[in-house]
């Protein structure tokens, strides 16, 4: 990403964390969780989507539960692309990727552990100052008309 990044210098630490790690852990999840993820560490405790991830992250699926925490955390990004190059993981997420590549906003990340390679890029994507146009602290979008904010989620 070629825009300035640390909105959190825990963010820096996370993302080092991960980069010289050699195996996903449930510690490291948690980790990223407490200190990366906004979104998901708003949640309750007994939400779907916690327990999704608690049964994923108990049984060793780490590909799922990073490509869940991806999903909870950034709900406006995509996959676009895993390729494996030369023993390493490149895994790219993107905004828009209908896109080309050359014109998206992507965040990306490389490690020879998959799992790893996509948290790398949920960590860079949230050291993108353009995340906290993703983040509404409600999880309800409003929208500026004129002089009033409509909620769409209120037709009523």
């Amino acid at each position: 990403m070629s825009s300035p990044r640390e909105i959190n210098p825990g963010l820096e630490r996370l993302a080092t964390k991960i980069e010289r790690a050699s195996h996903v852990t449930a510690d490291l999840v948690s980790d990223v969780v407490a200190n990366g993820c906004v979104r998901i560490s708003s949640l309750r405790n007994d939400s779907p989507a916690i327990a999704s991830l608690s049964r994923l992250v108990g049984g060793g699926d780490w590909v799922a539960a990073a490509l869940l925490l991806v999903e909870l955390e950034l709900p406006l990004w995509r996959l676009r692309r895993l390729l494996l190059d030369d023993g390493r993981w490149l895994c790219t997420l993107s905004r828009q990727p209908e896109l080309p590549l050359g014109l998206d906003q992507v965040a990306e990340a490389t490690h020879p552990v998959l799992s790893l390679a996509i948290l790398g890029a949920l960590i860079e994507a949230r050291r993108s100052p353009d995340i906290l146009d993703d983040h509404v602290s409600s999880g309800t979008a409003q929208i500026g008309v004129g002089e009033q904010a409509v909620c769409p989620d209120n037709f009523a």
